[in-house]
């Protein structure tokens, strides 16, 4: 891949960004949601840049990018009003599969799309259970989320699937935590959990399937 091409990229999730705080607030209606182009623009941005640096113009890049795009305003919206809307995880379900079915028809890798639909399956599937065994701590927003992500995450690879699922919990928990110790929460207070599924997954999509495997490895010796 060239520098030209991930600069591209970089660009249209700048063009994106911006457009993010509009959507995050269509979304939302009624609810009063203060997305910042300040923040969404930037974020978009690097997401973008650096998931074109990683992947090339592989046939999945597609769906990467509309996952970090509509992830961002997820993120800007759970943050703001603690929901994710159906109005933005329902129709992220067809987008995803005519991308994912686009990406396994050029590539030829029909596989990878049996994959990404046992991945969505299998993490709504946690998610799911979680939420029916902590209402208090998962709410099903989280749970339409999941499947969604697990797509995506799948059809790249089971470590990454497995990575980003990990990432998700591991970077709740770690803010959490630092919440909890400097007073600005307490065990009761419901700390959103979207930003953390969606920050686990691009983090695993960045890093790519042969680096999330190893992860994995030196995790489990």
């Amino acid at each position: 891949m060239t520098a030209a091409f991930v600069a591209a990229c970089a660009l249209l999730g700048l063009l994106i960004g911006g457009c993010v705080p509009a959507v995050a607030r269509w979304a939302a209606v009624p609810d009063d949601v203060s997305a910042r182009a300040a923040v969404t623009v930037p974020l978009t941005g690097v997401v973008f840049g650096l998931l074109a640096w990683r992947v090339g113009p592989a046939p999945g890049l597609p769906a990467y990018l509309y996952l970090a795009a509509v992830g961002v305003a997820l993120i800007a919206i759970d943050v703001a009003v603690h929901r994710l809307p159906d109005r933005l995880t329902f129709p992220s379900y067809p987008i995803v599969a005519v991308l994912l079915v686009g990406a396994s028809a050029v590539d030829g890798e029909w596989a990878a799309l049996g994959r990404a639909a046992a991945g969505a399956a299998v993490l709504y599937g946690v998610y799911y259970l979680l939420a029916v065994a902590a209402p208090g701590g998962m709410g099903f927003g989280d749970v339409k989320l999941a499947g969604v992500l697990g797509a995506v995450l799948a059809w790249a690879g089971w470590a990454p699937l497995l990575l980003g699922a990990f990432l998700g919990f591991l970077y709740g928990g770690l803010v959490s935590l630092a919440l909890l110790l400097a007073r600005r929460a307490t065990r009761r207070t419901r700390v959103p959990f979207g930003p953390f599924m969606v920050a686990g997954a691009l983090t695993a999509l960045v890093l790519g399937e042969a680096a999330a495997a190893g992860y994995i490895t030196f995790a489990i010796a």
